[in-house]
């Protein structure tokens, strides 16, 4: 995956509007992949 494909759903999953399973089928990207970003997201010390 490209640097801005991660800049971009990182985004995407921050976007508390939107689910996995959605974020999934519009990026093409496996659910598990993006609940392992997502848990990932969720330990970086927000700005």
């Amino acid at each position: 995956m490209s640097a801005c494909q991660d800049e971009i759903l990182y985004h995407i999953l921050k976007n508390p509007h939107l689910n996995l399973e959605e974020i999934a089928f519009l990026t093409e990207t496996s659910e598990d992949q993006l609940v392992r970003m997502k848990q990932r997201l969720e330990k970086e010390p927000s700005d």
